[in-house]
């Protein structure tokens, strides 16, 4: 998380330099700029991201491939085929 450390270190120098030039201002850039300041938000708000693109984006992929893709040894057990592509296995004539 080292992008996180450096960006707090320059939110800090900014509210630094805008506090001293401007005192009322401090306050607002404080609330404003507080998921910059704060790493435990920022690690958060990092992880949710990342969460939220992984079920968006990476997981139908992972899915679409695991599903077209047939496996070195083409002979699954009854048991692995639903795990590894459940439409498959809802196709398949019992």
């Amino acid at each position: 998380m080292t992008p996180a450390l450096y960006m707090r270190g320059a939110m800090r120098a900014a509210i630094a330099i805008f506090t001293s030039s401007c005192p009322l201002v401090g306050s607002v850039l404080d609330i404003g700029l507080y998921p910059l300041l704060d790493y435990n938000f920022y690690k958060a708000m990092h992880c949710a991201v990342n969460a939220a693109l992984h079920l968006v984006v990476a997981l139908p992929i992972i899915t679409v491939h695991r599903c077209v893709r047939p496996p070195a040894r083409a002979r699954l057990s009854a048991c692995a085929l639903p795990a590894r592509c459940p439409r498959a296995a809802r196709a398949r004539p019992r």
